[in-house]
Parts: structure tokens; sequence; C-alpha cells
């Protein structure tokens, strides 16, 4: 446990603890409590680390996440807390609507047959929990169930082209299967839903994504082959497995192209 002063204006008005916890890292903050949404930031040397925002508690106003180490590496050496007025900086996170993530409705929706958390994935978006922190929506996905409250979702502003693909037997159906392919300046990323189990996330090494822009649709459709076999699927009443691969073979493909296409 490492303790560090928390500064507003470069007067000390907190601390901030932080304490390893197997693989993750909590920061808990306690301030004096003053008028106003105060939002409480970690500084290191070589990044810094939105925690959130403070809440009042036994006079003072106090806050503690938890974060995963590929959020916590870029600090580099903790040197200081910062409190800093709520919207003061976004830098390049651009967070949802709070009211939309609060609701059971999309808590349930960024499961199973979704095609939001597709698209999220794709986008590698990250989410911020009641208890645990901000972390990577693709290690979201992978907790096991809890009654941690999802806060909001928060997307880069990070210049890039998106598709989202899916099949559906009906219109108003749930879909048989999705995709969303997304590349930006941190490569190419494919995510899969509805497969029937949650979705995931596979990447398009940079030899691959230029590939298909020198060879077009017989390198996609190679790569697409590829990245459905790695892709497990399962029968159930809307398709069988041996479909839903056939699926993941055909959009992936036909959203590798788009992407590549349209940077061009």
């Amino acid at each position: 446990m490492d303790k560090y002063p928390v500064f507003r204006e470069e007067q000390t008005v907190g601390e901030l603890t932080v304490t390893p916890e197997a693989l993750y890292t909590a920061f808990s903050v306690s301030c004096r409590g003053r008028e106003g949404l105060w939002c409480a930031w970690a500084m290191g040397e070589t990044g810094n680390l939105r925690i959130g925002v403070l809440e009042p508690e036994n006079g003072c106003l106090q806050i503690r996440r938890r974060f995963s180490k590929r959020l916590t590496d870029p600090l580099g050496p903790i040197l200081r807390g910062e409190l800093r007025p709520l919207g003061e900086e976004r830098e390049q996170w651009e967070p949802l609507r709070p009211e939309l993530l609060r609701s059971p409705y999309l808590r349930c929706r960024l499961s199973g047959f979704s095609d939001v958390l597709t698209c999220f994935l794709a986008m590698d978006a990250y989410v911020e929990l009641y208890h645990n922190g901000i972390l990577s929506l693709a290690d979201f996905v992978n907790l096991p169930r809890d009654n941690d409250v999802l806060i909001r979702l928060i997307i880069k502003k990070i210049p890039g082209k998106c598709v989202y693909l899916s099949q559906r037997n009906t219109k108003t159906d749930f879909p048989v299967l999705t995709c969303a392919v997304c590349l930006d300046k941190k490569g190419t990323r494919v995510a899969v839903g509805a497969r029937p189990q949650k979705a995931m996330l596979l990447t398009v090494s940079e030899e691959q994504t230029e590939e298909i822009r020198k060879n077009g649709a017989d390198a996609a459709a190679k790569i697409a082959e590829e990245l459905a076999a790695q892709i497990p699927t399962q029968d159930n009443m809307r398709a069988s497995a041996a479909y839903r691969t056939h699926l993941a073979k055909v959009l992936i493909r036909r959203a590798l192209l788009t992407v590549t296409e349209e940077v061009q």
C-alpha cells in the first residue's frame, strides 16, 4: 500500500492510496468536502489515469476504483493525485449518456444475442463499473456475473472506419450471427457475436490488412476463413453451428473489404 497527496490548484486537499490486488490495482481517494462535482486523477511520470467522480461520505469526498494492469502500466511511477472539476478534461474519451447505461435493459443487452456488444467490442470500448472501476469491454464480458453497477460506456475519439453486419431469419428477430470490423491507427479488430454465445474479439495483423489492400477479395476470403476457424459456434433453434461458421466467413470477408476500401 502506497499513499500520495492529492492536490487542487497546488494545495493539498486529500490523500490517494494505491493498493495492489491480484490482477488489479485499487485506487482510493479521500478529500475534504467541497461544493460541486469533482473528479480524481492519478498522475504518473509517463501518464495520467482518471479514477472517477468523488461521492460524499462521512463528511468527506471519497472514491474507490480498481483498474486492470493494461490501464495502470502507462502511468509509470505514481507521483500524486489531483482533483479537477468534472468535465474539465476528456481528452480522447467520449462517454455515452449515463442514463442509457444505468438501465437493466442495456446491461442485459451486453451479453448473448447482442448487436450492441459486437459493435462496441470492435470499437475497443471501455466500461466503468461502480466497484471495479474502468476496464476494457473485452475484459468486462469475461467477468463472472455479479451485482456491480454499470455506470457508463466509454468510447475513444480516434478516427477510424467501422462496419457492422448481421444475418437474421426475420427482420425483427434476434440475429443468427453478428459481425463488426473496425480499422484505426491501433489496428484492425474483428468482433463476432450471437454465436450464440457472447461476442468475441479477434485481431487482424498489419501484414494481413495490407495484403487485403493489395490483393482484394482473394486475400479477404483467406483471412476471413482463418478467423472463422477460431470462432466457436453452437446449434440452436435459429441456426446450426455449421451455418454460423459459414456466415462468419462471409460477413468477416465483406466487412474487411469494406473498411480497407474506405480508407484507401
